[in-house]
């Protein structure tokens, strides 16, 4: 099992609802793409001054299953239609649990 945990900050002028949208966005992906074993997309509620504003935490079965779902289309269309467009600054980090 490999863990993937992204942590999104958007531009401060970005637009109100970016994260809620983004969120939205992502949710949809479970269903387009089979190699995720658990998705976990949420908008931030503490809204700290070291805080991002989205995070996900998702699980693979293996390297390759990530691989597969960074690729494909459907978390392509997402990432550069929802998130690149606003992103301030991106963390990952993955790991076997």
């Amino acid at each position: 099992m490999l863990r993937h945990v992204v942590l999104l900050r958007f531009h401060a002028d970005a637009p109100a609802d970016t994260a809620s949208r983004a969120v939205a966005a992502l949710k949809t992906l479970p269903a387009q793409i089979p190699e995720i074993v658990s998705y976990q997309p949420a908008v931030d509620v503490v809204r700290a001054e070291r805080s991002f504003d989205v995070a996900l935490v998702s699980d693979f079965a293996d390297r390759a299953a990530l691989q597969h779902y960074l690729a494909h289309p459907a978390h392509v269309r997402v990432y550069e239609e929802f998130l690149a467009p606003h992103l301030a600054d991106l963390a990952v980090a993955d790991f076997e649990p």
